[in-house]
């Protein structure tokens, strides 16, 4: 689990910022199988979001 990824930060999505940094592990992933084009979040505060996923 990880926390603050906004899509513009992982290159996967091919965002222009993403070029700075490259996410080689999370883009592995992606590339196996594992994008999210259409995703929400319960919360905005991210503990309780967390929290979320566990339950």
């Amino acid at each position: 689990m990880a926390d603050n990824h906004a899509s513009q930060a992982i290159s996967a999505y091919g965002q222009p910022i993403s070029k700075l940094a490259s996410t080689p592990n999370i883009d592995r992933i992606a590339n196996e199988g594992v994008l999210f084009q259409n995703n929400f979040c319960t919360n905005s505060i991210c503990g309780p979001s967390r929290a979320v996923v566990f339950i």
